[in-house]
């Protein structure tokens, strides 16, 4: 449902954009946006999405609901503000923030193979001031990674080095750095902590690079990556 979603596709694309990414069909039409979230593998999508999203997430329970942004929601591998009496029942993007005419929004993965956890993810959302400028300045950038660290990491040093200017070389150069630095994965099988530490840096340049792509064209929707 969210991957073919014409809502969100035009106003969140990043959310169909991830889910399409997901393992295959069987499993995407048997798991679920709060399953992913309450379960807070750090390799997941969802979360990562949400992340950049600075989503909010209502939490319920016999007695009272509450919110809880998700940037507070995840606080180590596998462990959550989620009371063990509550359930997911929302999730809230605030739209304001991402005008679909001059923002863009990607969602990238490295993966060994179609049905497994991603090496290492990017989730990005770029805004610009003007998209018919000849160097579109960028307002505001959100960078989450997915499986980088213990939990869905945002990497604030990469979107100070890319707010409040046209996209460059030098700034991407600066993000790719800072998520380099920011990363803290933990070795796999068939990938080691430098690799993944290396492809941290990359596909957040290449996702940055997408997002800025995609709002300077006008059109936050997916397209080839």
């Amino acid at each position: 449902t969210i991957e073919r979603s014409d809502l969100l596709a035009e106003r969140l694309p990043m959310l169909p954009e991830a889910a399409a990414q997901i393992a295959g069909p069987s499993v995407r039409n048997r798991g679920t946006l709060g399953g992913s979230v309450g379960e807070a593998d750090p390799a997941g999508n969802y979360p990562a999405a949400l992340l950049a999203l600075d989503a909010t997430l209502e939490l319920a329970s016999a007695e009272e609901t509450r919110s809880v942004p998700v940037a507070d929601y995840f606080i180590a591998y596998m462990f959550t503000d989620l009371g063990e009496d509550e359930i997911i029942t929302a999730a809230r993007v605030p739209t304001d923030p991402f005008p679909p005419e001059r923002t863009g929004m990607a969602f990238l993965e490295l993966k060994p193979a179609a049905q497994t956890w991603p090496t290492v993810s990017a989730a990005s959302v770029v805004r610009v001031d003007d998209p018919d400028a000849d160097d579109p300045v960028i307002e505001e950038v959100r960078l989450a990674l997915a499986n980088a660290a213990d939990v869905p990491l945002r990497v604030e040093a990469a979107e100070e080095a890319l707010e409040g200017e046209p996209l460059s070389e030098e700034t991407l150069d600066a993000a790719a750095a800072a998520a380099t630095e920011a990363a803290d994965p933990e070795a796999e099988m068939h990938a080691d902590r430098e690799f993944k530490e290396e492809v941290a840096g990359e596909y957040a340049k290449r996702s940055l690079e997408t997002s800025y792509e995609r709002a300077t064209d006008g059109d936050s929707t997916r397209s080839d990556a």
